[in-house]
């Protein structure tokens, strides 16, 4: 596995609530808002392929199994599967107001 990042837990959680709940409206604090908002922005500015291939990620667990099986599946190597997470939970992670 790549090297994680400290938040990447925290960011995997909205992920997973952003991509299992697209039109959730109520939230329990404005962090949750905050998180859920930085993720929605994020992953439309990502272009078709790359939000496949983390939908296919995160809503799977273990990830790093996962990646291991997208890799094989899209012909790419794990190396390029983990720099995408990575990317993608730093901008999360930035939007969102944690780094």
């Amino acid at each position: 596995m790549a090297g994680r990042r400290y938040y990447s837990e925290y960011v995997g959680h909205f992920v997973r609530f952003y991509l299992k709940y697209p039109a959730q409206t109520r939230f329990k604090t404005e962090q949750e808002k905050k998180m859920y908002n930085a993720v929605g922005e994020v992953w439309e500015e990502m272009d078709l392929t790359e939000n496949a291939i983390l939908r296919q990620l995160y809503l799977a667990q273990p990830l790093n199994a996962e990646v291991e099986k997208v890799a094989a599946e899209q012909g790419l190597t794990t190396a390029s599967i983990w720099k995408l997470v990575l990317r993608f939970e730093d901008e999360v992670a930035r939007a969102g107001g944690l780094l």
